[in-house]
């Protein structure tokens, strides 16, 4: 991954505008358990439930999926959509209500199962995309994020080059270590929401969250992490920077060896290994628009197209063939000897004269 960032920034964006943005889903709990530590101020018996209280044990189990994202830049991440998916079909029609007035920048997609899924995947690259050319119109993008099965296949690699996205993948099993949003701001967030939760089940009388304020509290807590707090120390502290700067130290204890890092595209046996998972045409659906780019910037430059203009051309008269204009002489001759007002026509008996193109009459 490294190599591939380090090969992107030298080769292919070089010096031009460009966005690196890390996207990756998490599960949004309704009812986040307690810790232990809590207190209450309620006088019951030994045999009593001390233990937080939840609404139904479906609560703790259902939950929402957040797709967030991050970018190394202070004035888009206040603009950079955090999308909402959810299974609709569970949903009452307050928590409906809820989700449809979201604080902006964080938008719920409506009419999906609640699981990130190939078509889903598309759309949101699809919003991303519209979303950053409304404020960095000439901006190369970068999407970062992880070899799930949903975001690798071919045809979202396709969807991302018809979109003149670039790519770059987490490899499997290492979003610990290189992924921005897991090394730094997912434990934030779920930080953040958990305390919320404690602090509302504490606010109501009877120990338990209100209907569908889990909706609003979670609200709160992603416009609090992820939009109003700047999080590009971690994209650049991961390698995931316009310009170079050096790693964060956890990285460097890991990849000493390699650095500086080489400015080479992926091969097929790398590209196999990041994904963990056979691949033989996903290297060429992944780098396709970043080999274009680079083959445009190293092609020749084109000679120099000179207009020119022709005059109009007189329109020719329609070939008459030889056979006709042999004709049409002798049957007026003979219209005019017969003095009538046309040529005569061939008695019937007579064989009917040829043409080129079939028979005179």
């Amino acid at each position: 991954m490294l190599q591939w960032a380090e090969w992107l920034r030298r080769c292919v964006l070089g010096d031009r505008e460009t966005i690196f943005v890390n996207l990756d889903e998490t599960p949004m709990a309704k009812q986040m358990p307690a810790r232990r530590g809590y207190v209450t101020n309620q006088i019951g018996t030994l045999e009593g439930d001390w233990h937080a209280r939840m609404n139904t044990t479906r609560d703790t189990r259902s939950r929402a999926t957040l797709m967030a994202a991050v970018c190394d830049d202070a004035l888009l991440r206040k603009l950079l959509p955090q999308l909402w998916l959810s299974m609709d079909k569970t949903l009452t029609r307050a928590e409906t209500k809820a989700l449809a007035n979201l604080p902006t920048p964080i938008r719920w997609l409506a009419g999906n199962s609640g699981w990130m899924t190939s078509s889903i995947s598309k759309q949101v690259f699809t919003i991303y995309k519209r979303e950053i050319r409304t404020v960095r119109p000439n901006a190369d993008i970068v999407m970062v994020f992880d070899v799930a099965s949903p975001h690798v296949t071919r045809e979202v690699f396709m969807h991302l080059n018809r979109l003149n996205l670039h790519t770059l993948l987490v490899p499997a099993g290492m979003t610990w270590l290189l992924q921005p949003l897991d090394t730094h701001v997912f434990s934030t967030l779920k930080r953040s929401l958990h305390d919320s939760q404690a602090r509302g089940r504490a606010a109501s009388p009877l120990g338990i969250l209100p209907s569908c304020s889990w909706i609003r509290i979670a609200g709160e807590a992603v416009k609090e992490v992820l939009v109003d707090r700047d999080w590009t120390h971690s994209l650049r502290g991961n390698g995931l920077h316009a310009h170079v700067v050096p790693l964060r130290a956890t990285l460097l204890t890991f990849f000493r060896d390699v650095v500086p890092l080489l400015a080479e595209p992926l091969t097929s046996a790398q590209m196999k290994d990041l994904l963990n998972r056979p691949t033989m045409d996903r290297r060429d659906a992944c780098l396709r628009y970043s080999m274009r780019q680079l083959e445009g910037l190293a092609a020749v430059p084109a000679a120099r197209v000179v207009p020119v203009e022709l005059r109009r051309l007189m329109r020719l008269p329609r070939r008459v063939p030889a056979v006709v204009a042999e004709a049409v002489p002798a049957m007026v001759a003979a219209a005019g000897a017969s003095g009538s007002d046309g040529p005569a026509l061939p008695a019937p008996s007579s064989p009917p004269r040829r043409t080129r193109s079939g028979v005179l009459y």
